[in-house]
């Protein structure tokens, strides 16, 4: 974490999804939800078909609605993929937050890689990490990652099925298997 963490705040959100009788809960903005809820100021709901609607983000979930939305054989990305379509059968009772509860840069490991840089602050910390079990990734790996993620910075920023046009574009014009729906 990247600041300390109001307990309060965690404590309303909990609450505030159970008074929604709500599925999940995201901490993060990332993406940040679909549509206001008035009579919660720094919550949104994620529309049904919403990208992410099912995140490995920070986020408090009914337990057995996120294990029923989990599949073995699928990856975490998988998942918040194909998870977040078989979401949409449970209806709107996803939310997130606008202004994130929960803070950090970004994710420590990608695609099962360690960051040069998070490997090292993680180290420093001596809390345990086993550098030993995952690699790290090389300077190289991490700064290709970093130059796609400015490439697709503005894209993210559309809304999302704007996004979803392109994509179903491109797809179809490179022959590409549609994605799931």
């Amino acid at each position: 974490m990247r600041k300390p963490i109001s307990t309060k705040d965690i404590v309303t959100a909990f609450n505030t999804l159970k008074n929604l009788n709500g599925t999940m809960l995201r901490l993060v903005p990332y993406p940040a939800p679909d549509k206001n809820l008035s009579e919660y100021p720094n919550i949104g709901s994620i529309a049904i078909g919403a990208p992410f609607r099912v995140s490995t983000q920070t986020a408090i979930s009914k337990r057995q609605a996120l294990l029923d939305l989990m599949r073995e054989v699928e990856s975490i990305w998988e998942f918040e993929v194909n998870g977040s379509r078989r979401s949409d059968a449970l209806g709107n009772s996803f939310y997130g937050v606008w202004n994130p509860l929960m803070t950090y840069k970004h994710h420590v490991v990608e695609r099962g890689k360690w960051f040069p840089q998070e490997a090292r602050r993680f180290g420093r910390m001596n809390i345990g990490c086993d550098f030993t079990k995952r690699e790290i990734m090389k300077w190289h790996e991490m700064l290709k990652w970093r130059f796609g993620k400015i490439i697709w910075y503005p894209f993210h920023k559309l809304p999302w099925k704007m996004q979803y046009f392109i994509e179903d574009g491109a797809r179809f014009i490179l022959g590409r298997k549609k994605r799931i729906k």
